[in-house]
């Protein structure tokens, strides 16, 4: 007489349905983590680019007397603020990402813009961010950082060729 014998090697179908099952779930949960991760890091750097610009021009305003006094762009080779910052004023991490302030667009670059008439005692700078989290104003609609007509007047009103999520501090 043969014996049968019930072997177990392997996993049952059931099993390996609720494994599957809990991989994805874990999947679905991280993933959008790890995925917005980059553009994370990339507004990181922004506001932390946008902090040290502060500092620079405040450094400038301290040993001139005065902020710089044209909106521009800011480069590498700022003639302003290159001597304040050891490592060269910062570029976007996003070399192409292009913010458009009314007529002037800055690839790759933040933005400065002076704020007062005449006396020049405030400015702004502004970067564009990927993620809404992290912004802290909507150009071109109601609710920008500041409310006012233009850069050089008493305020700043940042109106932008298309709706963005911008970052700014202005002092």
């Amino acid at each position: 007489m043969f014996k049968m014998f019930k072997s177990k090697k392997g996993f049952t179908l059931i099993e390996l349905l609720i494994v599957i099952t809990i991989i994805g779930i874990l999947a679905a949960a991280l993933l959008p983590n790890i995925l917005g991760a980059p553009a994370r890091a990339r507004d990181a750097s922004r506001q932390a680019d946008l902090n040290n610009l502060a500092a620079a021009i405040e450094a400038y305003n301290a040993d001139n007397g005065a902020y710089p006094t044209a909106a521009k762009c800011l480069t590498a080779a700022d003639a302003d603020l290159a001597s304040y910052m050891p490592g060269g004023v910062p570029t976007d991490p996003n070399a192409t990402n292009a913010l458009v302030l009314g007529a002037v667009t800055c690839t790759g670059q933040y933005y400065y813009c002076p704020v007062g008439a005449g006396t020049n005692q405030n400015y702004a700078v502004v970067a564009e961010v990927e993620r809404a989290e992290s912004a802290n104003g909507t150009g071109g609609a109601a609710g920008d950082i500041v409310p006012a007509t233009n850069c050089g007047a008493a305020g700043v009103d940042f109106t932008l060729s298309a709706a963005a999520d911008i970052y700014a501090i202005v002092k």
